[in-house]
């Protein structure tokens, strides 16, 4: 999938709201509980050298790779992942270009960094393949990027018509295994490595922060994916993107990231 992120994305447009509280996580089973959007996102959003990602996750066990975030094109060739990979319990996000032949990014972060144990966490993704390439990963406010692969000046696919998901992986497997909830997904780019632009998604007691009703607090643009409602209606996407659609059950998880 297109990541991208115009250069007004480094700027701060708002300042996050206190007191906050998210609603409970929806739980998928980590067998065939997924969201998905087939074809062309709703508002015709533009592909772009940029992404910007913020998830809230809370693993059920550490058994499973489990995929937050897909696209796959319509050739099943999988263009945008963000999973755990149970490995070596690391976090890892990569894409590739419109053409699916060159890689934008391979992000890793560091072994051994998530644990079913830690509870509700948070990840953080951006990046930026414009003249100078730039990728920050964080997990919990701490930047963990270990494996920092770059390509300059690729485009990601934000316009294209294979399927997108939530809570699968994109060779249709690694089902999440777990609960979500907070998934923002957009075509922007904000310097993470600014902890300003940090407190925009987690505050600084590792807590979410209020995003907006439409996801345009951090950039002050309506996300492309904003889901943050409870189980009975996750799919409900509040971002420009569209709405998905459910496959399974999800369930309450019965435990919010605010908790």
């Amino acid at each position: 999938m297109s990541l991208n992120v115009l250069n007004k994305g480094i700027f701060s447009y708002a300042t996050a709201a206190a007191g906050y509280t998210a609603n409970d996580g929806a739980l998928f089973d980590g067998t065939n509980d997924y969201l998905r959007i087939t074809g062309a996102l709703s508002g015709s959003p533009s592909d772009t050298k940029t992404i910007l990602l913020s998830a809230w996750f809370k693993l059920t066990d550490n058994l499973e790779s489990s995929a937050i975030f897909s696209y796959v094109d319509g050739n099943a060739f999988g263009q945008y992942a963000s999973l755990i990979d149970v490995t070596n319990m690391v976090f890892r996000g990569e894409s590739w270009d419109t053409s699916g032949v060159d890689r934008i990014h391979r992000g890793i972060s560091n072994n051994d960094v998530i644990d079913s144990a830690d509870g509700w966490s948070n990840i953080l993704i951006s990046v930026n393949s414009a003249t100078t390439a730039i990728q920050h990963m964080y997990y919990n406010d701490v930047e963990v990027l270990n494996t920092n692969n770059l390509t300059t000046d690729k485009i990601f696919d934000w316009t294209g018509t294979g399927v997108w998901n939530i809570g699968r992986g994109s060779g249709n497997g690694k089902d999440f295994n777990g609960a979500l909830q907070e998934i923002y997904v957009t075509n922007e780019y904000l310097d993470l490595s600014t902890e300003a632009n940090r407190r925009k998604f987690i505050d600084g007691s590792g807590k979410p922060v209020d995003l907006g009703s439409d996801g345009s607090t951090p950039t002050g643009t309506q996300a492309i994916i904003y889901l943050n409602n409870v189980y009975t209606s996750f799919e409900t996407n509040l971002g420009s993107g569209g709405n998905f659609t459910v496959t399974g059950a999800l369930a309450d998880a019965g435990t919010s990231p605010s908790d």
